[in-house]
């Protein structure tokens, strides 16, 4: 994830289970949690099915600024059953000397009953 991202103090991100963040080291922290939340995370272990995709993808180029937009959707198989998300997700994107690097991503939040069961998981480990 670092490579893909400009690592400045001005970039952002906000991510369904998240608080907003600024600047690449609070940026940097978003993905390391969530990268704890999917260490802990088995219910794909024995399948072969992604995670999550984006659909209806979009993509625009402005020069050197470009912006994309989606919808994101995801099923996890936790022990209780299946936990689905769809959400919209937006990313800005800048080129840098060449190399496009992600200067903003969004996410919508996930409602409340799909959080909490993240919780659950991640407390018991």
């Amino acid at each position: 994830m670092s490579a893909l991202w400009h690592h400045a103090d001005w970039v952002s991100t906000v991510h369904p289970l998240g608080r907003w963040a600024r600047g690449w080291n609070e940026v940097l922290a978003t993905w390391r949690e969530i990268a704890a939340v999917f260490s802990i995370y088995r219910g794909h272990d024995k399948r072969a099915d992604r995670i999550g995709s984006p659909h209806h993808l979009s993509v625009e180029v402005c020069g050197d600024t470009a912006y994309s937009y989606a919808v994101f959707e995801s099923c996890l198989y936790m022990p209780e059953g299946e936990l689905k998300l769809t959400l919209n997700e937006t990313n800005i994107l800048h080129r840098f000397d060449g190399q496009w690097k992600v200067v903003h991503h969004h996410a919508d939040q996930a409602p409340a009953e799909w959080q909490e069961r993240i919780r659950r998981m991640v407390a018991a480990g």
